[in-house]
């Protein structure tokens, strides 16, 4: 997703930089970001979060666990051999983008490809 955090040993640390630099400035964030501030962001905040934050917010957005399971990366050929064989393609991740993108979830269970762009030529008329 990040090309930056692809080239460091230490991906996590550098999200974290990335994080706190959108703190106000007045509380160690950076000049040039002050634009998209974050006043809400805790002192602590750092790239930890993200995925258990993430894991919460599919939870409570109605995907169901065995897509959040594979979606955040967790292991779950250890419970059934049948995670042996699924893999956390587009369609198992679909679930959990939209309910972390803020739209409305799939109805419980269900795979799709997701939200879409909007079609301009609604209004016009066919030749």
């Amino acid at each position: 997703m990040f090309e930056s955090l692809a080239r460091v040993s230490t991906a996590g640390t550098k999200l974290g930089s990335y994080i706190s630099a959108l703190l106000p400035q007045s509380r160690g964030g950076l000049k040039k970001y002050q634009k998209w501030a974050i006043p809400e962001l805790p002192e602590s905040a750092s790239a930890g979060g993200i995925r258990p934050g993430a894991i919460n917010e599919c939870a409570s957005g109605q995907v169901p666990s065995e897509y959040v399971a594979r979606g955040s990366g967790h292991d779950m050929a250890c419970s059934s051999a049948h995670w042996k064989y699924v893999d956390p393609n587009r369609a198992i991740l679909v679930p959990m983008a939209i309910v972390l993108s803020g739209f409305p979830p799939l109805r419980y269970g269900e795979l799709g490809k997701g939200s879409v762009h909007v079609k301009l030529d609604v209004g016009r008329p066919q030749r």
